[in-house]
């Protein structure tokens, strides 16, 4: 999903995702992250919102990541994975309040 599709076409499919994740797992959180590009940032956010559902989470991720942390770009390495890691936990934590604390990683 992402190539050779308008924004609307990827809001639409995104939203369709939502509707199986949910259907699949009625009572799992849903956290839909903006990519770390940013592409199709609006439009996700936009379907998460759009689902009017409670248990759905739209996470800005802008400036999680550094240029050292990704392996070509775009992808995360492994120091990237971790930075995500240590920023996704609070987060999860925040809407799961049961969860043990994560400890940050210690970087490499």
């Amino acid at each position: 999903m992402g190539r050779g599709v308008t924004p609307a076409q990827f809001q639409a499919s995104y939203a369709g995702l939502l509707r199986k994740v949910r259907t699949a797992y009625p009572n799992a959180w849903i956290f839909a992250l903006r990519t770390f590009s940013g592409r199709f940032g609006t439009e996700t956010k936009a379907a998460v919102t759009a689902s009017g559902d409670a248990r759905a989470s739209y996470v800005d991720t802008t400036g999680w990541l550094a240029a050292d942390d990704l392996s070509d770009s775009v992808h995360p390495n492994d120091k990237g994975h971790r930075t995500i890691a240590d920023r996704l936990a609070p987060v999860i934590s925040q809407h799961l309040p049961g969860l043990p604390q994560v400890s940050r990683h210690n970087p490499r």
